[in-house]
């Protein structure tokens, strides 16, 4: 299996002075210009402990922002210690002015494989149960081409998963302007059983202009492919801890 992390766009929820005083107090190595995935928490980078707590020993692949190796010293510091400690690891510098989540993730199109295919936020921390027992769930649990993770929320601001009467996947709707039944908040970890079926249909999608709020969003690719009747279906995890807003993160640093 092939994990891909884009994290090369700006990232507006966590703006510097902001953050600032909702963390204040906790030991947090962070300058202005770092950005989120490289803010240091007790001496390790967000992105490290995404990595660490994912524990998962497969080629990672991490999308980068090339203005941001080039101008911040704590950047080129943290990539420098994670390639150290990972073998197996791709970094890919882009310079693309306008990042979005799915577009990003096809810069890394060159290194497609015959392997499966997760794609992971940067900002979400897992527990020591999650690897075991996703690892599980696709290798025994689910016979699913493509899944979800997804957790219990009903903030609006989520992508969500809607079901069918079958606990399958049966449309992707991204920011709602309210709740849906039977549907499930996703995390922002997906996964697909082919590396190909997720550029086909992404480049689908972009094909089509299909944006939220004018942006490219990975969630929604899962609904070009539902009408070709693939099985699609859901994890439901209680593993993942969401970091996207510096609330997230006191709230997490507080447990």
């Amino acid at each position: 299996m092939d994990i891909v992390i884009p994290m090369s766009w700006n990232w507006t929820r966590f703006q510097w002075q902001n953050a600032q005083k909702i963390l204040n107090g906790f030991d947090i190595k962070w300058l202005w210009n770092v950005p989120k995935p490289f803010i240091e928490i007790n001496w390790k980078s967000m992105i490290e402990i995404v990595l660490d707590t994912l524990n998962i020993s497969w080629r990672i692949v991490l999308i980068l922002n090339s203005q941001h190796i080039e101008r911040v010293e704590q950047v080129r510091s943290v990539l420098s210690r994670i390639k150290s400690r990972y073998n197996d690891i791709i970094y890919i510098e882009s310079d693309k002015k306008l990042q979005w989540p799915a577009t990003t993730t096809l810069e890394a199109e060159q290194y497609i494989s015959n392997k499966a295919l997760l794609v992971i936020n940067s900002d979400q921390f897992f527990t020591e149960n999650f690897s075991s027992e996703f690892i599980n769930h696709i290798s025994k649990g689910s016979d699913a081409d493509w899944i979800i993770v997804t957790y219990n929320s009903r903030k609006l601001n989520n992508s969500f998963a809607i079901l069918d009467q079958y606990w399958n996947v049966r449309n992707v709707v991204e920011k709602p302007e309210k709740y849906i039944d039977n549907s499930f908040a996703t995390t922002w970890v997906y996964f697909w059983r082919k590396w190909s079926d997720f550029l086909e249909w992404c480049h689908q999608m972009i094909k089509k202009w299909k944006t939220v709020a004018w942006e490219y969003y990975i969630a929604p690719i899962y609904n070009e492919n539902i009408a070709r009747d693939s099985k699609i279906s859901i994890f439901q995890s209680f593993n993942v801890n969401l970091v996207w807003t510096p609330l997230d993160l006191k709230n997490y640093l507080c447990k």
